[in-house]
C-alpha cells in the first residue's frame, strides 16, 4: 500500500533522507536567520549566519521540489 502523502515516520531509504535533510535545512535556516536578525547589522556575524541562512534555503528549496516530484505531486 501506497501512503498519499510521505511523514518521517513511515518513510524509509532515501525518502527518509530527503525528508530529513529537510527538516534540518529548515532548523539550520530558522537558527541562523534568527542570528542574522539579532546580530550588528554589516559585521562578521551578521554577514556569515545571513551565508548560512541563504545555504540553508536553498537546500530546502531544492529538497522539497524532489520530494514533491517524488511523491508525483504537480507543482
Amino acid at each position: 500500500m501506497i501512503p498519499e502523502r510521505l511523514t518521517l515516520a513511515t518513510a524509509t531509504g532515501l525518502p527518509f533522507v530527503a525528508l530529513a535533510l529537510h527538516v534540518a535545512a529548515g532548523v539550520a535556516a530558522f537558527v541562523s536567520g534568527s542570528i542574522a536578525i539579532a546580530a550588528r547589522k554589516g559585521g562578521d556575524w551578521h554577514r556569515r549566519s545571513g551565508q548560512v541562512f541563504a545555504g540553508a534555503m536553498i537546500a530546502t528549496g531544492l529538497l522539497a521540489v524532489g520530494i514533491a516530484i517524488y511523491e508525483g505531486k504537480p507543482s
